[in-house]
């Protein structure tokens, strides 16, 4: 059974980082993209509010999002995500996956986004935003969230209108 938790950004975000690199034959770098305990205006890798989920199935991590607002001050949330597997994959070999997004990863990230689509609207976002990085992943999820697809400068987005609890 799926389960999500919120994780503390900082340290608890880095301990995600050492269970995915536990496994394999290289150590973790020195340096991760942790989150410092963000503070409003304050210093943080992420700009805050901030949030970070995993999910886990049978207590193996599948995969973790964070939200961040775009900007300082920005009533968009950014969303990214790190699916276990795949980061594996890329860590041991040295490239993206370019596998196409399985229905079970698809359904991993929805229930991750949904639950940081509710923290971040309780944080005040009034909208979700991702873009696509991963085959599938980002366009299976805009269609299973029914978000919207954006064109800005070139790129596509996929975003989420948020609704405050």
């Amino acid at each position: 059974m799926l389960r999500i938790e919120a994780v503390e950004p900082g340290p608890d975000e880095e301990a995600l980082y050492r269970e995915l690199f536990a496994p394999l034959s290289r150590p973790m770098p020195a340096s991760m993209p942790v989150s410092e305990p963000p503070s409003e205006g304050g210093p943080g890798h992420w700009t805050a509010p901030a949030g970070v989920l995993a999910a886990r199935e049978d207590g193996a991590l599948l995969a973790w999002v964070l939200y961040f607002a775009q900007e300082p001050g920005s009533a968009r949330a950014v969303l990214q995500w790190v699916t276990v597997a795949r980061e594996r994959q890329r860590i041991t070999t040295g490239y993206n996956t370019e596998h196409p997004g399985t229905a079970a990863e698809v359904d991993t990230l929805a229930a991750l986004a949904t639950e940081a689509a509710r923290a971040a609207a309780a944080a005040g976002y009034t909208r979700l935003r991702w873009q696509p990085a991963e085959p599938d992943l980002a366009e299976g999820l805009a269609r299973r969230l029914r978000a919207r697809t954006e064109h800005e400068d070139g790129f596509t987005f996929y975003e989420l209108p948020l609704r405050r609890p």
